[in-house]
């Protein structure tokens, strides 16, 4: 008793003095560091110095406090506030005379994420043993490679823009995998990510509502937060916030919060909502629930909300009616395409027929290029960079992820991302029915299921600012199931 009780004095001290840590000597030295980079011409020395201090961080977290969950903390942080700091960053100084810098600060956080994943495999190299569906990962990075080399209309940009984009998800995943095996001893820890996530998810409806108040015009958005230098490094023109979507007739302004980008701020209200499906239920948490949903309502995120509904959607009918997913799954797909049909055949104004276009366009013309036309040569980013507006290139795949997949990768790449999903779902699955129906497994699969069915229609769904928080949790969820696979085949010899 007296041990245990040493023991649990010396793991709070330990957490405790991480803590200290991170928010004196990282958190802070952060945030002044990106305040202070977006200000400048040339961001080499400085942004290098961001890269130093983030490695030291995590060698220092990982290895010295063995305290890896302040990692996941970090990126919860980074997702949230990035834009914000780099707007009051530009308050400083008058040095910034473009937003093109800022890319480097919008990508930090890919790069901070695939730092940890790679230093994790360096502390972890024996632990991690690919299943059987994860191990198409790396014919995708083959194939991936083989389509930057290959002859195409794309730049170098568009291309280091898309490679990012393809394997964003599997860092996110793997890193969750890995993270597992640093919190082993206590994996409820990562309770402690959601909590984060929702508290700040709150806090994110707060602050988009009293910024909703203030006019659109307002001195406020470059005066205090210089807009224009965000939006130009997202390439849109202009610096005041101007986000309205058609609906019928109507322009309906969108809530964009300390984010300043809409589809963001929907993702992450998302995220935050299916965190609370994981927490135990009471009235606070009823309410908490509300304010995310309205919040997301407000953002009018239509891939966002279609992710949220779908997964409610599949715990009602898998876990709550108890029906099995093979004889549910055929027909939502039927009823998902009969409304799909009758959407964009409505003739409704709305921007929601430009991401029906960018899916069905590639996935019609696919025979023409069945191995896709080279990494970078379709998507939104690559019509922003040579200055065409996304809803005329649908062809090449603009605002649908699969679909500009298929039209960069073709029908390899499509194939690879199939058995991946297909393949999780599947080994989840088989756990969630042993015995007694496990709820949190249905809410894992019915986040990939929901997150592989909205990115025909959304391009933006399996980035890390998007899915990230997500993916990370399902990748932690598998090595979980792992180890206690490995366990009970112990325990039976």
């Amino acid at each position: 008793m007296i041990n245990t009780s040493l023991k649990l004095q010396h793991s709070n001290s330990r957490v405790n003095n991480t803590a200290l840590v991170y928010y004196l000597l990282f958190l802070s030295l952060h945030s002044l560091l990106y305040c202070y980079i977006s200000n400048l011409h040339n961001v080499k020395i400085g942004y290098m110095f961001l890269v130093l201090n983030s490695t030291f961080f995590v060698i220092l977290i990982t290895s010295y406090f063995k305290q890896p969950i302040f990692l996941l903390y970090h990126l919860v942080f980074s997702i949230v506030f990035q834009n914000v700091l780099v707007g009051i960053g530009n308050t400083f100084t008058d040095y910034q005379i473009s937003g093109m810098n800022v890319k480097l600060l919008f990508i930090y956080k890919e790069l901070l994420a695939g730092f940890i994943l790679v230093y994790l495999f360096t502390r972890y190299p024996k632990t991690l043993r690919l299943i059987k569906f994860e191990k198409v990962f790396i014919p995708l990075v083959i194939w991936i490679g083989m389509s930057t080399v290959m002859p195409s209309v794309a730049n170098l940009e568009s291309k280091f823009f898309y490679i990012r984009q393809y394997l964003m998800i599997f860092v996110c995943y793997f890193l969750g995998r890995l993270i597992y095996f640093g919190l082993k001893n206590n994996p409820k820890k990562i309770y402690s990510v959601f909590k984060m996530t929702i508290w700040l998810g709150v806090l994110s409806v707060i602050c988009g509502i009293i910024f909703n108040l203030i006019g659109r015009d307002s001195h406020v958005w470059q005066d205090w937060f210089n807009l224009k230098y965000v939006l130009e490094a997202k390439g849109l023109e202009g610096g005041d916030p101007n986000w309205d979507t058609p609906l019928g007739p109507y322009l309906v302004p969108r809530m964009f919060s300390i984010f300043f980008d809409v589809i963001t701020a929907s993702y992450f209200l998302m995220a935050a909502l299916i965190c609370t499906l994981f927490m135990k239920r009471n009235v606070p948490l009823i309410f908490i629930r509300v304010i995310l949903f309205v919040g997301l309502l407000l953002t009018l995120g239509k891939g966002a909300l279609a992710i949220y509904l779908l997964i409610l959607v599949w715990i009602f009918f898998l876990y709550v009616v108890k029906i099995r997913p093979r004889t549910f799954v055929a027909p939502l797909m039927s009823f998902l395409t009969i409304f799909f049909l009758i959407a964009y055949n409505s003739g409704v104004r709305s921007s929601a027929i430009v991401h029906f276009e960018g899916f069905i366009q590639p996935l019609l013309n696919s025979p023409t290029h069945p191995f896709g036309n080279g990494i970078g040569s379709g998507g939104v980013y690559y019509a922003m960079l040579e200055g065409i507006p996304a809803w005329e290139v649908s062809s090449m795949g603009t605002e649908s992820f699969l679909g500009s997949l298929l039209y960069q990768l073709g029908y390899p790449g499509m194939l690879f991302y199939l058995i991946f999903f297909i393949g999780c779902i599947k080994y989840m699955l088989n756990f969630a029915y042993k015995g007694k129906i496990e709820y949190k497994l249905i809410v894992l699969t019915g986040i990939m299921f929901a997150l592989l069915l909205v990115s025909s229609f959304q391009e933006a769904t399996l980035g890390l600012n998007y899915s990230g928080i997500l993916t990370i949790v399902v990748g932690f969820a598998i090595s979980l199931l792992q180890e206690r696979e490995k366990s009970e085949l112990t325990n039976d010899k």
